[in-house]
């Protein structure tokens, strides 16, 4: 009898534990949905354009990097988690209220194409027109997309946690400068909590903040059908609630610099702001975040509508009279995401607007140099993505740039297209190998009114070392 009871008792506490380890193993997972709730991604990461260098580029887990800084940033994305991914780090400061963790990666990018592009080295944003001579094969190798991280995490304020990130990749001011250079991507503190982020510096733009998954993470399809994604310097406050199901929405708003002199060259010369800040806004939603055991780490659906506004002027003609032209930029973008199963997802983006060349908008133009109007049209992006196994995954897109024909000048840009399709192999956590193919158009404007075309394939292999 006494026997028996013991065995009973031994049996109920048995169950106890198994129950008790089943939470356990809930919490973690519920951790990890959190996590990737925080950085879909980065990222920001988002610059296309410095700092863009974005895209996500494509991790589909966030490193402990980015999750240190998206702790406080359960909110929107900042670009796309792999933009701004690194290793764990290493902490150089461990104290009482305050921690500095310093990371970073190693990426190697190695570009073939049969067509000459325009941009930085070894991620073009277009075609260069037709050569003459016929001579058009190019090839470039560039470490200039390696960078690093320092991330700050503060005491707690007032049920605030704070903190700050820093960012630096290796290429020279400007994008489309092709030098090597010390250049700052991301800058800013925050402070959050579950339900607020608020945060001022340099980092991700919020509007059209969507970006797809490629190799090539300086440009993700800017000017060729994904605007925003650039970054610049802003205070941005961001409003999450929650849902009883794990889904959320989240409203967001920033007042950002109106000029911006690193994308888009109508802005480098004779041109400031108007005494206004530029406006930016989002609402978006979002289901609950995937299990640990769905591959491709995306909530079943995701919609989100975003905006911005803003003004500066220009200075013309160098000799009385003088002139001074005052522009507006309008923008619009809707972007949504559905994950089918647990390893095939879509997400795109379509937008509207005028002068959003400063946002990698409308083949990077801003104002028609000759009738000194603003330009004006329209563009979008689609992408599916497929999930092999854990660590391997393959993306397919297109993405197209449609400004308006009787906007521009004659000999720019009339039409940019883009499609690719890539397979990225994460080996270890610390080791990525990828391979994207590309073919680009680029059409410019003749004085018939119809498009001068370049096309051409391009194959980007690329190497990442995250520490």
């Amino acid at each position: 009898m006494v026997i028996s009871d013991l065995r009973r008792q031994i049996r109920a506490q048995q169950q106890q534990l198994d129950a008790q380890g089943r939470q356990l193993a809930s919490q973690a997972e519920l951790l990890d949905r959190l996590a990737s709730r925080q950085v879909p991604a980065a990222p920001p990461q988002r610059a296309s354009s410095p700092g863009n260098a974005q895209p996500d580029e494509i991790a589909v887990v966030p490193s402990a990097e980015i999750k240190a800084v998206a702790t406080a940033d359960v909110t929107l994305p900042e670009l796309t988690a792999d933009r701004f991914a690194a290793g764990p780090g290493v902490v150089v400061v461990d104290m009482p209220g305050f921690k500095a963790t310093l990371g970073g990666a190693l990426r190697t990018n190695a570009l073939f194409s049969s067509a000459r592009g325009i941009g930085g080295s070894a991620a073009p944003f277009f075609l260069a027109p037709p050569d003459a001579t016929g001579a058009e094969n190019v090839f470039d190798i560039t470490a200039q997309y390696s960078q690093v991280n320092l991330s700050l995490e503060g005491p707690s304020v007032g049920g605030f946690s704070t903190g700050a990130l820093v960012l630096f990749q290796f290429y020279n001011g400007a994008v489309f400068s092709n030098q090597y250079g010390f250049t700052p991507g991301l800058v800013f503190a925050y402070a959050a909590n579950e339900r607020w982020n608020v945060s001022a510096g340099r980092r991700g733009e919020l509007f059209s903040d969507r970006a797809p998954n490629m190799v090539d993470a300086m440009t993700i399809l800017g000017a060729s059908g994904n605007p925003g994604n650039s970054v610049r310097s802003q205070f941005r406050v961001v409003h999450t609630t929650p849902m009883a199901d794990g889904g959320k929405f989240t409203a967001a708003l920033a007042i950002s610099d109106p000029i911006s002199t690193n994308i888009s060259a109508d802005f480098a010369d004779r041109t400031e702001d108007n005494g206004v800040p530029n406006f930016e806004a989002k609402l978006a939603f979002a289901t609950a975040p995937p299990g640990s055991e769905v591959l491709l780490k995306r909530p079943v659906f995701e919609i989100g509508i975003s905006g911005v506004y803003g003004e500066f002027r220009k200075f013309y003609d160098l000799q009385p009279p003088f002139s001074v032209e005052k522009y507006s930029i309008e923008g619009l973008a809707l972007d949504g995401g559905l994950r089918l199963g647990d390893r095939f997802g879509l997400q795109g983006e379509i937008y509207q607007g005028r002068g959003l060349g400063n946002y990698l908008g409308l083949a990077n133009q801003t104002v028609n140099p000759q009738s000194r109007e603003i330009v004006t049209g329209s563009g979008g992006w689609g992408e599916a993505s497929w999930v092999w196994r854990e660590g391997l995954e393959s993306n397919f897109g297109y993405g197209q740039d449609r400004p308006d024909l009787d906007t521009i000048s004659l000999g720019s840009i009339g039409r940019n297209e883009t499609a690719y399709g890539n397979l990225i192999w994460t080996v270890r956590p610390w080791l990525r190998l990828s391979a994207e193919t590309t073919w680009r158009k680029t059409g410019y404007l003749l004085p018939t009114k119809s498009l001068l075309s370049n096309d051409g394939l391009g194959l980007n292999l690329a190497t990442e070392m995250r520490f």
